[in-house]
C-alpha cells in the first residue's frame, strides 16, 4: 500500500467518524447552558449562590457522588451555571444572607466589605445577648439583622425546589423565592 493510498484510507474513515458524530446528534455526555433568574418575594435576588444537585442516581452507582452545577446571581438576579449541567433532574439549592427589608447581601462579602463570617459571629451576639437580661434592651429597633434564606431553599436535603434539565438546555429556568409561602418553578 503506497502513502497515497493511506492517505486517502486515513482521510476516508476520518470523515466516515466526522459524519457519524454529526448523525448521532453530537456528545450526549456534553453539559448544556442553563440560566435563569431567582426572585425572592417578587424582587430579584441579587448575589445569590445558586447550586444544580442531582436528584436521582441511576440504579447500580450507589458509590457515585451526585452531578453538580453552580452559578451566582448578578445585580439583576440572573445566573447561569458555570459550566452548564448534564441534562437530568435536579434538587435546586439557593444561599443568600437577606436583611430584613429583603436585600441580598453578597456571600463572602458584605455590601460595606463586610466579611460575612464577621457579620455572622456579630449577628450571633446580638442575639445571644439579647436573649439574656440585662435590665436595658441590646437591640436598637430598626436595624434589620441578616439571615440566611430557610432550609426549604438552602439545603440540598430540604429544598422544594426541583428542575429537569432538557438536552438543548434552559434558558429561562426562573425560580421564585419567597419567605411567606413555598417556592414555586416558572
Amino acid at each position: 500500500m503506497t502513502k497515497s493510498q493511506l492517505f486517502v484510507g486515513g482521510g476516508a474513515l476520518m470523515l466516515l467518524g466526522v459524519l457519524i458524530f454529526c448523525l448521532s446528534g453530537g456528545d450526549s455526555d456534553s453539559p448544556v447552558e442553563v440560566a435563569g433568574v431567582v426572585y425572592l418575594d417578587g424582587q430579584p435576588l441579587p448575589n445569590a449562590e445558586v447550586f444544580f444537585v442531582e436528584d436521582v442516581q441511576p440504579s447500580g452507582e450507589k458509590d457515585r457522588q451526585p452531578k453538580r452545577a453552580h452559578g451566582r446571581t448578578d445585580e439583576a438576579g440572573r445566573y447561569e451555571l458555570i459550566s452548564g449541567a448534564m441534562p437530568g433532574s435536579y434538587r435546586v439549592v439557593v444561599r443568600a444572607l437577606v436583611g430584613g427589608d429583603q436585600q441580598a447581601i453578597v456571600p463572602g462579602l458584605g455590601s460595606d466589605g463586610v466579611d460575612i463570617a464577621q457579620l455572622e459571629a456579630a449577628s450571633s451576639a446580638v442575639e445571644m445577648a439579647s436573649s439574656q437580661s440585662y435590665g436595658y434592651r441590646t437591640r436598637r429597633p430598626g436595624i434589620a439583622t441578616p439571615r440566611h434564606l430557610p432550609p426549604v431553599y438552602s439545603s440540598a436535603e430540604e429544598t422544594v425546589l426541583r428542575i429537569g434539565v432538557p438536552e438543548d438546555g434552559i434558558e429561562n429556568a426562573d425560580f421564585q423565592l419567597s419567605l411567606n409561602r413555598v417556592a414555586s418553578v416558572n
